[in-house]
Parts: structure tokens; sequence; C-alpha cells
């Protein structure tokens, strides 16, 4: 949104918005859609899915995008699976899921 627009927003909810660096737009942190197109670099980005888990994990191989499967096996939680490569890591721990809250960016 423009600096306009920013302004009709109501001054409790304004501590969530920043400006964008790059294109000087306010976006609200607490949409992760909007957050992540401004603190990419401006890309669309289809491989995220942006409810539930998200990929916040990259290949140790390749550098892909990773997405995590729930799955018990002995002591294990689940996997991330790369997507490029589909290189499979086992975690005994589950990745943590953020609310929009607990998301920052400086």
């Amino acid at each position: 949104m423009n600096e306009q627009a920013f302004m009709n927003v109501p001054e409790r909810d304004r501590r969530h918005f920043l400006q964008c660096k790059e294109c000087g737009e306010w976006f609200d942190v607490r949409n992760l859609d909007e957050a992540i197109f401004h603190g990419l670099g401006h890309v669309p980005r289809p491989d995220f899915e942006y409810s539930g888990v998200m990929r916040v994990r990259t290949c140790s191989d390749c550098g892909g995008p990773m997405k995590f499967t729930e799955k018990r096996r002995k002591n294990y939680v689940g996997f991330w699976q790369c997507e490029d490569c589909e290189h499979i890591e086992w975690v005994t721990i589950p990745p943590r899921i953020y609310t929009p809250d607990e998301i920052y960016f400086t």
C-alpha cells in the first residue's frame, strides 16, 4: 500500500506495518504472503505454503526448498524432503510453527 493508504490504517494497527526498502510500499507483517513477497525480492513464491508448516529449510545438497512431512519411525517424528533433488533428512524434533506476532523483519 502507498503512504496515503497507510495513513488511513488505524493507529493501533500501524505497529504491524513495515515499509519495503526496495519499492517503498507499506505491508502488513501479519500477512505472510506480503511479508515473504517483499522480504525475498518481490518474487512470488508458489513453492511456499503460507498456511500450516512453512518451508523454511533449504537442502544441504542443492539449496532447494524443503517440505516437512510428519511420519513416525523409531525415534523420528518426520522428515524434510527437498523438492528439487528429493534429498531426505529425518528429524527427532518437529518444526516450530510461528504465529504472525512472532515473525519480525529487520
